[in-house]
């Protein structure tokens, strides 16, 4: 399994670029520490996108993968 790990040791907040990695092109939260009114819905966020931490913070995310169809057989 695969995580990506992105950690605001600042005060303020701080702006990360998600990136691909080659893996996969969405990522979807799964912990998000900023939250202080409990647990928010998992977000789908594109690779390039910009995503804004608040400080002294910790979000996880996990790739989601696309299945590719299958080669039709001859």
């Amino acid at each position: 399994n695969t995580l990506m790990l992105l950690l605001n040791a600042e005060p303020g907040e701080a702006e990360f670029v998600i990136p691909s990695f080659g893996i996969a092109e969405k990522w979807q939260t799964v912990i998000e520490s900023s939250s202080s009114s409990g647990p928010k819905r998992p977000r789908r966020l594109r690779s390039g996108y910009k995503y804004i931490m608040a400080g002294r913070s910790l979000t996880v995310m996990k790739p989601i993968y696309i299945k590719k169809p299958k080669a039709a057989s001859r």
